[in-house]
């Protein structure tokens, strides 16, 4: 994620879990995701939705996301 400031979208989900905790997040990257990514986004409890993806899969991250 682009994001003004230089902040990306790992870093701002970072200060919504501080401010926010139970804030369900759906990330979706452009990119393959490294695996520092997906460690700092399973810490803060966040889900990784690698594209491309179908409506199923979607539908199961924003069912993880929520519950």
């Amino acid at each position: 994620m682009a994001l003004p400031g230089g902040v990306s979208g790992t870093e701002f989900a970072e200060v919504l879990a501080v401010r926010t905790p139970d804030l369900p997040v759906v990330f979706m990257p452009d990119y393959s995701t490294e695996l520092a990514m997906r460690e700092r986004l399973a810490g803060l409890g966040k889900v990784l939705l690698n594209k491309p993806f179908r409506q199923p899969e979607l539908a199961e991250a924003l069912r993880d996301a929520l519950d």
